[in-house]
């Protein structure tokens, strides 16, 4: 793939040591290229990539940087999301560049490329390319592995076009990368219908992204946020017209564990809306999305809580009904994020978070989640509170 200047930006999954080939000839390491923009990441690129790292001692993912080209997820996003995809492939690491393919093949030590085909089309055009690549790179060898029929259909362009209509890719890509584009499409609409600055949102997004897809976010992070939108559509589906503000309403949704792990931290979040919406929307009221993100401080009592105030405590509080494992892995996480708590300390306060909700007559608000989950809540949080005795 060419594109320009040559500026080369790696992130490496691990340090590892090469378990093919080396074992059998120790002077002797494979290394292979796979290049694309990868805008996103589909379950097409990542069957080719599990293949491709059986046959190498070292696989490099490289999305390849072309400045002329509009980006649909910015680079950031892309390398974060691949490494998730290839997490367990123990010999695959994924990098960056903005230059020749072929030039980050001498400076990696490769000697091989990769390339997915599709059809004839595909072959004709790769062979031209493995041409210009050899007068480029005499080193170079390019390696064609043939699509799986069951992901040959599956490209970039057609997972974009899918989310732009708000279609469903689940089956064309990773897990990862279908809540990120859940959320983009969620904040693309919201954009669209209140009239925000698109240009300016993008931005915002693209923060917004960056700061819930983080490691140390432990529980709030963009699984959560991904799940309460999810619960929201489908309770609209059964409850239509049940909100008048939806759209500030997904917002509010999106911003309100954006602080976290800090005592203040919904004021906190309220305060980085506000500035969100001046960047975007300068004159558009934000009282409304203050409100329904304060809802979720349950350390004060509302006294009159509008719909959308017990809503969105029930969409936030929705994990405490999930299935015992999801719930296990929740409350996990909610330990990790407080992992400079002893245990004691952690247990006594966990505690009466955990009783103060059994005390309630009722954990949620609304019938519709009052029957979804008000008994599975029940049961998680009390075998939870066993295992904090």
């Amino acid at each position: 793939m060419i594109v320009n200047p040559i500026k080369v930006n790696s992130i490496y999954q691990n340090n590892r040591n090469s378990h093919k080939s080396a074992s059998f000839y120790p002077q002797f390491c494979a290394k292979g290229i796979y290049p694309g923009s990868f805008d996103p990441i589909t379950n097409g690129h990542l069957d080719i990539i599990k293949r491709a790292s059986k046959l190498f001692d070292e696989l490099t993912v490289l999305i390849a940087i072309n400045p002329e080209k509009k980006e649909f997820l910015p680079l950031s996003q892309r390398m974060k999301l691949i490494i998730k995809s290839v997490k367990d492939l123990t010999n695959v690491k994924v990098a960056s560049y903005s230059g020749l393919t072929t030039d980050f093949a001498k400076l990696s030590n490769s000697d091989f490329m990769v390339r997915g085909i599709r059809d004839v089309n595909d072959f004709e055009y790769e062979k031209n390319l493995f041409e210009i690549n050899k007068k480029n790179n005499s080193n170079i060898e390019t390696i064609f592995i043939p699509t799986n029929p069951e992901t040959a259909g599956i490209s970039s362009s057609v997972v974009r076009n899918i989310n732009k209509i708000g279609g469903n890719v689940s089956n064309f890509v990773p897990e990862c990368v279908d809540r990120t584009l859940y959320l983009k499409k969620s904040f693309d609409d919201i954009v669209k219908n209140l009239g925000f600055d698109q240009e300016k949102s993008v931005e915002v997004f693209n923060k917004i992204i960056d700061t819930y897809d983080n490691p140390v976010r432990g529980y709030h992070d963009v699984k959560h946020i991904f799940s309460m939108l999810k619960n929201l559509d489908e309770f609209i589906l059964n409850n239509p017209n049940s909100i008048q503000n939806l759209n500030e309403f997904k917002f509010a949704i999106l911003m309100h564990d954006y602080v976290n792990g800090t005592p203040n931290e919904v004021n906190e979040s309220i305060a980085v809306a506000e500035k969100f919406i001046n960047q975007i929307a300068p004159n558009h009221n934000s009282n409304y999305i203050k409100r329904v993100i304060l809802a979720t401080d349950y350390s004060h009592n509302i006294s009159k809580p509008s719909i959308d105030e017990m809503l969105i405590q029930d969409l936030d509080l929705s994990i405490l009904g999930s299935n015992p494992v999801d719930y296990k892995e929740y409350a996990n996480l909610i330990r990790e994020q407080y992992s400079n708590l002893a245990d004691d300390i952690f247990n006594n306060a966990r505690k009466r978070i955990l009783q103060n909700f059994l005390d309630k007559e009722n954990i949620y608000n609304i019938d519709y989640f009052k029957t979804k989950y008000e008994v599975q809540a029940r049961m998680n949080i009390s075998k939870e509170l066993e295992t904090l005795k």
